[in-house]
């Protein structure tokens, strides 16, 4: 382990040398996230080393919290808020929310999201151009004002993210 950790160590002191101090930040906390995701898949409440990807019950338009990770340029990181496109057997196509960019579909104020110490009222966008497969393991039920909540888009809000989804996916432009 000794002998692993110091190649390790060496490595990063040459990669160190051939980028810039930004770059080799984003790489340690790549290395970071990395690390601390295997020791939750590995390990489990009891302490026992097993691998843990427990697959969150879902649905076509649910919305969940996503745990995108550490993503690379412009992708989606961290969590946010989405919305489940289809379901297979272990994985969710999903389509991101954000609250701040209105490149997205605007798909109003969703009551059940907002907050109730929090009065503004935020409106919620969907990026359909950062779709994605995920892991059902990185799916979370949200919790506001600390309950979880069941939230699911009404059949109009899902009709315009597939309309946007079959254009983005076809290159019409109706």
């Amino acid at each position: 382990m000794k002998k692993g950790f110091r190649i390790f160590k060496r490595k990063l002191k040459k990669i160190k040398k051939l980028i810039i101090s930004e770059e080799y930040l984003k790489l340690i906390e790549y290395i970071l996230f990395l690390i601390q995701k295997n020791i939750e898949i590995l390990v489990d409440k009891n302490g026992k080393k097993t691998i843990i990807l427990e697959k969150t019950p879902c649905k076509r338009g649910e919305v969940f919290i996503a745990d995108f990770g550490f993503g690379i340029g412009s992708e989606f990181r961290y969590k946010h808020y989405c919305v489940v496109i289809s379901v297979n057997k272990n994985t969710a196509v999903v389509i991101p929310f954000t609250s701040k960019s209105k490149k997205g579909i605007n798909l109003g104020i969703i009551q059940k999201l907002q907050s109730q110490r929090n009065s503004n009222q935020t409106e919620t966008y969907a990026l359909v151009h950062s779709i994605r497969s995920i892991s059902r393991a990185r799916l979370f039920r949200p919790r506001i004002d600390g309950k979880r909540r069941y939230i699911k888009l009404s059949g109009n809000q899902m009709d315009l993210l597939d309309n946007e989804v079959k254009k983005i996916l076809t290159k019409l432009s109706t």
